[in-house]
Protein backbone atom coordinates (compact mmCIF):
# COMPACT_ATOMS: atom_id res chain seq x y z
CA UNK A 1 0.00 0.00 0.00
CA UNK A 2 1.38 3.30 -0.82
CA UNK A 3 2.54 5.70 2.29
CA UNK A 4 0.74 8.62 1.51
CA UNK A 5 2.48 10.30 4.26
CA UNK A 6 5.63 10.18 2.35
CA UNK A 7 4.57 11.94 -0.82
CA UNK A 8 6.20 15.07 -1.45
CA UNK A 9 4.62 18.00 -0.83
CA UNK A 10 4.11 20.97 -3.18
CA UNK A 11 5.75 24.14 -2.55
CA UNK A 12 2.76 26.26 -1.96
CA UNK A 13 -1.05 26.71 -1.44
CA UNK A 14 -2.65 29.66 -1.58
CA UNK A 15 -5.85 30.60 0.51
CA UNK A 16 -7.34 34.13 -0.11
CA UNK A 17 -10.27 34.75 2.48
CA UNK A 18 -10.33 37.21 5.81
CA UNK A 19 -13.13 35.02 8.05
CA UNK A 20 -14.02 31.59 9.54
CA UNK A 21 -13.58 29.99 6.17
CA UNK A 22 -10.59 31.40 5.68
CA UNK A 23 -9.56 30.23 8.82
CA UNK A 24 -11.10 27.00 9.00
CA UNK A 25 -9.29 26.56 5.42
CA UNK A 26 -6.18 27.07 6.73
CA UNK A 27 -6.58 24.60 9.63
CA UNK A 28 -7.67 21.98 7.37
CA UNK A 29 -4.47 21.69 5.15
CA UNK A 30 -1.96 22.10 8.16
CA UNK A 31 -3.39 19.30 9.79
CA UNK A 32 -2.97 17.12 6.51
CA UNK A 33 0.14 18.73 5.93
CA UNK A 34 0.46 19.14 1.97
CA UNK A 35 2.28 21.54 1.39
CA UNK A 36 5.39 22.86 2.12
CA UNK A 37 4.30 26.79 3.02
CA UNK A 38 0.48 28.04 3.25
CA UNK A 39 0.06 31.74 2.44
CA UNK A 40 -3.12 33.43 3.49
CA UNK A 41 -4.19 36.62 1.51
CA UNK A 42 -6.86 38.78 2.86
CA UNK A 43 -9.91 39.47 0.17
CA UNK A 44 -9.81 42.94 -0.75
CA UNK A 45 -11.16 45.40 2.07
CA UNK A 46 -11.20 42.55 4.34
CA UNK A 47 -9.34 42.43 7.86
CA UNK A 48 -8.36 39.07 8.93
CA UNK A 49 -10.84 37.92 11.99
CA UNK A 50 -9.27 37.33 15.27
CA UNK A 51 -9.20 33.63 14.56
CA UNK A 52 -6.95 33.63 11.56
CA UNK A 53 -4.48 35.93 13.08
CA UNK A 54 -4.03 34.15 15.98
CA UNK A 55 -3.59 30.80 13.75
CA UNK A 56 -1.33 32.28 11.59
CA UNK A 57 0.40 34.02 14.92
CA UNK A 58 0.29 30.78 17.01
CA UNK A 59 -0.08 27.98 15.37
CA UNK A 60 2.60 24.89 15.65
CA UNK A 61 4.01 23.71 11.74
CA UNK A 62 2.34 20.02 10.84
CA UNK A 63 5.08 18.38 9.26
CA UNK A 64 6.89 20.75 7.10
CA UNK A 65 3.92 23.07 6.41
CA UNK A 66 3.73 26.64 7.78
CA UNK A 67 1.27 29.39 7.17
CA UNK A 68 1.69 32.86 7.01
CA UNK A 69 -0.22 36.18 5.91
CA UNK A 70 1.18 36.58 2.21
CA UNK A 71 -0.07 39.30 -0.74
CA UNK A 72 -1.77 38.61 -4.24
CA UNK A 73 1.52 39.14 -5.88
CA UNK A 74 2.89 35.90 -3.59
CA UNK A 75 0.80 33.56 -5.25
CA UNK A 76 2.43 34.34 -8.43
CA UNK A 77 2.92 30.11 -9.43
CA UNK A 78 1.33 28.07 -6.45
CA UNK A 79 -0.53 24.92 -7.84
CA UNK A 80 -3.80 25.71 -5.92
CA UNK A 81 -6.02 28.53 -4.30
CA UNK A 82 -8.85 28.21 -2.37
CA UNK A 83 -11.61 30.54 -2.02
CA UNK A 84 -12.50 31.19 1.39
CA UNK A 85 -13.95 34.52 0.94
CA UNK A 86 -17.39 35.48 3.11
CA UNK A 87 -20.31 36.66 1.32
CA UNK A 88 -21.50 39.98 0.95
CA UNK A 89 -25.14 41.06 2.40
CA UNK A 90 -26.42 41.30 -1.38
CA UNK A 91 -25.81 37.75 -4.01
CA UNK A 92 -25.02 40.33 -7.01
CA UNK A 93 -22.24 42.33 -4.64
CA UNK A 94 -20.80 39.30 -3.87
CA UNK A 95 -20.93 37.85 -7.06
CA UNK A 96 -18.76 41.07 -8.40
CA UNK A 97 -16.83 40.67 -5.42
CA UNK A 98 -15.24 37.21 -6.48
CA UNK A 99 -15.07 38.61 -10.22
CA UNK A 100 -13.11 41.11 -9.11
CA UNK A 101 -10.49 38.98 -7.17
CA UNK A 102 -10.59 36.39 -9.83
CA UNK A 103 -9.44 38.65 -12.47
CA UNK A 104 -6.76 39.63 -9.99
CA UNK A 105 -5.58 35.99 -9.25
CA UNK A 106 -5.19 35.50 -13.19
CA UNK A 107 -2.32 38.12 -13.36
CA UNK A 108 -0.33 36.26 -11.15
CA UNK A 109 -1.59 32.76 -11.04
CA UNK A 110 -3.28 31.89 -14.68
CA UNK A 111 -2.57 27.96 -14.06
CA UNK A 112 -3.89 27.12 -10.78
CA UNK A 113 -6.40 24.95 -9.78
CA UNK A 114 -9.47 27.30 -7.84
CA UNK A 115 -11.29 25.62 -5.50
CA UNK A 116 -14.55 27.44 -4.02
CA UNK A 117 -14.75 26.89 -0.60
CA UNK A 118 -16.81 30.15 0.03
CA UNK A 119 -20.59 30.43 0.31
CA UNK A 120 -22.03 30.37 -1.85
CA UNK A 121 -20.73 28.15 -3.23
CA UNK A 122 -22.50 27.35 -6.44
CA UNK A 123 -23.23 30.79 -6.93
CA UNK A 124 -19.34 31.75 -6.40
CA UNK A 125 -18.01 28.91 -8.18
CA UNK A 126 -20.08 30.19 -11.70
CA UNK A 127 -18.68 34.13 -10.55
CA UNK A 128 -15.07 32.53 -11.03
CA UNK A 129 -15.55 30.97 -14.00
CA UNK A 130 -17.29 33.64 -15.89
CA UNK A 131 -14.53 36.10 -14.51
CA UNK A 132 -11.01 33.86 -14.91
CA UNK A 133 -8.99 33.32 -18.57
CA UNK A 134 -8.45 29.43 -17.30
CA UNK A 135 -10.27 26.54 -18.11
CA UNK A 136 -13.47 26.09 -16.60
CA UNK A 137 -12.05 22.55 -16.11
CA UNK A 138 -9.64 24.17 -13.46
CA UNK A 139 -12.43 25.67 -11.25
CA UNK A 140 -14.84 24.00 -9.06
CA UNK A 141 -16.52 24.43 -5.74
CA UNK A 142 -16.92 21.72 -2.31
CA UNK A 143 -20.55 21.47 -3.79
CA UNK A 144 -22.31 18.96 -1.76
CA UNK A 145 -19.44 17.08 -0.31
CA UNK A 146 -20.75 18.31 3.19
CA UNK A 147 -24.24 16.25 2.51
CA UNK A 148 -23.13 13.48 1.03
CA UNK A 149 -20.87 12.96 4.03
CA UNK A 150 -23.98 13.52 6.31
CA UNK A 151 -25.91 11.13 4.18
CA UNK A 152 -23.75 8.37 4.67
CA UNK A 153 -23.47 9.06 8.49
CA UNK A 154 -26.94 9.30 8.59
CA UNK A 155 -27.55 6.18 6.71
CA UNK A 156 -24.72 4.15 9.09
CA UNK A 157 -26.83 5.02 11.83
CA UNK A 158 -30.20 4.21 10.93
CA UNK A 159 -28.89 0.82 9.80
CA UNK A 160 -26.06 0.46 12.70
CA UNK A 161 -22.96 -0.21 10.38
CA UNK A 162 -20.30 1.45 9.40
CA UNK A 163 -19.86 4.66 7.49
CA UNK A 164 -17.11 3.28 5.34
CA UNK A 165 -19.51 0.25 4.57
CA UNK A 166 -21.95 3.16 3.36
CA UNK A 167 -21.74 4.02 -0.53
CA UNK A 168 -23.84 7.12 -0.71
CA UNK A 169 -24.36 10.32 -3.31
CA UNK A 170 -26.07 13.87 -2.90
CA UNK A 171 -25.80 16.12 -5.84
CA UNK A 172 -27.28 19.49 -7.12
CA UNK A 173 -27.32 22.61 -5.15
CA UNK A 174 -25.32 23.06 -1.71
CA UNK A 175 -27.65 24.69 0.73
CA UNK A 176 -31.21 24.56 -0.79
CA UNK A 177 -31.87 21.93 -3.70
CA UNK A 178 -28.92 19.02 -2.75
CA UNK A 179 -30.84 15.79 -4.49
CA UNK A 180 -29.87 12.12 -2.33
CA UNK A 181 -29.50 9.56 -5.12
CA UNK A 182 -31.41 7.43 -2.74
CA UNK A 183 -31.03 4.41 -6.49
CA UNK A 184 -26.96 4.65 -5.40
CA UNK A 185 -26.96 4.21 -1.73
CA UNK A 186 -25.31 1.00 -1.16
CA UNK A 187 -24.65 -0.95 1.92
CA UNK A 188 -21.97 -3.24 1.29
CA UNK A 189 -22.91 -3.81 -2.56
CA UNK A 190 -26.72 -4.37 -1.37
CA UNK A 191 -29.00 -0.85 -2.89
CA UNK A 192 -30.92 0.22 0.43
CA UNK A 193 -34.24 0.18 -1.62
CA UNK A 194 -34.40 -2.99 -2.40
CA UNK A 195 -35.39 -5.14 -0.20
CA UNK A 196 -33.93 -5.85 3.22
CA UNK A 197 -30.78 -4.82 4.54
CA UNK A 198 -29.22 -5.20 8.34
CA UNK A 199 -32.61 -7.00 9.24
CA UNK A 200 -34.53 -3.62 7.67
CA UNK A 201 -36.46 -2.70 5.02
CA UNK A 202 -36.14 1.10 3.36
CA UNK A 203 -37.87 3.41 5.14
CA UNK A 204 -38.35 6.35 2.48
CA UNK A 205 -40.07 8.71 5.46
CA UNK A 206 -37.61 8.03 7.89
CA UNK A 207 -34.42 8.45 5.60
CA UNK A 208 -36.04 11.94 4.46
CA UNK A 209 -36.27 13.25 8.18
CA UNK A 210 -32.59 11.39 8.56
CA UNK A 211 -31.52 13.75 5.80
CA UNK A 212 -33.29 16.77 5.88
CA UNK A 213 -31.24 16.93 9.35
CA UNK A 214 -27.79 16.51 7.94
CA UNK A 215 -28.64 19.05 5.54
CA UNK A 216 -29.42 21.78 8.23
CA UNK A 217 -25.95 20.77 9.75
CA UNK A 218 -24.18 20.47 6.27
CA UNK A 219 -25.92 24.66 5.28
CA UNK A 220 -24.87 25.72 8.83
CA UNK A 221 -22.32 28.70 8.69
CA UNK A 222 -17.96 27.38 8.91
CA UNK A 223 -17.72 29.32 12.00
CA UNK A 224 -20.72 26.83 13.98
CA UNK A 225 -18.01 24.44 15.77
CA UNK A 226 -21.24 21.39 15.13
CA UNK A 227 -19.72 21.69 10.90
CA UNK A 228 -16.15 22.65 11.15
CA UNK A 229 -14.97 19.36 11.19
CA UNK A 230 -17.17 18.42 8.24
CA UNK A 231 -15.87 21.58 6.31
CA UNK A 232 -12.47 20.93 6.81
CA UNK A 233 -12.16 16.89 5.75
CA UNK A 234 -14.58 17.70 2.50
CA UNK A 235 -11.63 20.59 1.72
CA UNK A 236 -8.79 18.35 2.71
CA UNK A 237 -10.16 15.79 0.41
CA UNK A 238 -10.62 17.63 -2.20
CA UNK A 239 -7.14 19.61 -2.03
CA UNK A 240 -5.71 15.75 -1.87
CA UNK A 241 -7.20 14.82 -4.99
CA UNK A 242 -5.57 18.00 -6.79
CA UNK A 243 -2.26 17.83 -4.97
CA UNK A 244 -1.55 14.16 -5.07
CA UNK A 245 -3.51 13.40 -8.43
CA UNK A 246 -5.34 11.05 -6.79
CA UNK A 247 -8.51 11.76 -9.01
CA UNK A 248 -10.97 10.57 -6.41
CA UNK A 249 -14.65 11.02 -8.33
CA UNK A 250 -16.22 14.10 -5.39
CA UNK A 251 -19.83 15.30 -6.09
CA UNK A 252 -18.08 18.92 -6.74
CA UNK A 253 -19.66 21.98 -7.77
CA UNK A 254 -18.83 22.64 -11.67
CA UNK A 255 -20.07 23.90 -14.65
CA UNK A 256 -22.59 21.83 -16.41
CA UNK A 257 -23.69 21.76 -19.89
CA UNK A 258 -26.27 18.72 -20.88
CA UNK A 259 -26.10 16.18 -18.37
CA UNK A 260 -29.71 15.39 -17.58
CA UNK A 261 -30.48 18.42 -19.59
CA UNK A 262 -29.23 21.03 -17.65
CA UNK A 263 -26.83 23.77 -19.08
CA UNK A 264 -25.07 26.85 -18.24
CA UNK A 265 -25.36 26.79 -14.35
CA UNK A 266 -23.20 24.59 -12.04
CA UNK A 267 -24.20 22.20 -9.66
CA UNK A 268 -22.48 19.14 -7.52
CA UNK A 269 -22.49 16.18 -10.20
CA UNK A 270 -19.76 13.28 -9.64
CA UNK A 271 -16.32 14.42 -10.66
CA UNK A 272 -13.63 12.70 -11.07
CA UNK A 273 -10.77 15.67 -9.63
CA UNK A 274 -7.16 15.59 -10.17
CA UNK A 275 -4.10 17.65 -11.25
CA UNK A 276 -5.88 19.74 -13.51
CA UNK A 277 -8.88 20.34 -11.69
CA UNK A 278 -11.89 18.62 -13.09
CA UNK A 279 -11.38 15.58 -15.27
CA UNK A 280 -14.74 14.55 -16.31
CA UNK A 281 -17.31 13.33 -14.65
CA UNK A 282 -19.03 9.80 -13.45
CA UNK A 283 -22.59 10.30 -14.45
CA UNK A 284 -25.22 7.98 -12.76
CA UNK A 285 -27.96 5.98 -13.66
CA UNK A 286 -30.81 8.13 -11.79
CA UNK A 287 -34.31 7.12 -11.32
CA UNK A 288 -36.86 9.47 -12.71
CA UNK A 289 -38.15 11.29 -9.63
CA UNK A 290 -34.09 12.17 -9.17
CA UNK A 291 -33.45 13.76 -12.73
CA UNK A 292 -36.78 15.86 -12.20
CA UNK A 293 -35.48 16.56 -8.37
CA UNK A 294 -31.48 18.01 -10.15
CA UNK A 295 -33.51 19.95 -13.06
CA UNK A 296 -35.77 21.15 -10.65
CA UNK A 297 -32.38 21.83 -8.05
CA UNK A 298 -30.97 24.23 -11.31
CA UNK A 299 -34.01 26.19 -12.37
CA UNK A 300 -34.44 27.14 -8.43
CA UNK A 301 -31.01 28.80 -8.79
CA UNK A 302 -31.41 30.04 -12.64
CA UNK A 303 -29.30 33.05 -13.12
CA UNK A 304 -27.93 33.16 -9.54
CA UNK A 305 -25.98 30.14 -10.54
CA UNK A 306 -25.60 30.74 -14.29
CA UNK A 307 -21.93 30.95 -16.43
CA UNK A 308 -21.98 34.30 -17.71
Amino acid sequence: MEDVSAAPLIHRIGIIGSGPTAASSAHALLRVSLSQSLISVPAPDGAPTHSLTDLIRTHAPVGASSLRAGTMEELSGVRVVVMAMEPLDDLADTRAHIASVTRALDEVAPDAVVIVAGEPIDEGTCAVIGATSRDASRVFGLGTCAETRELRCRVSDHYQVDPSSVYALVIGHHGGGAVPVWSHVLIGAHPIIRGQVAGKTFDREAMWDAFARGCERAAKPVDDRSERDGFEQCLSECVRSVVRDERRVLPVSARVDGPFDVRDVCLALPTIVGRDGCHGRVLPDLANDEVRAFQKAASMLGSAASVV
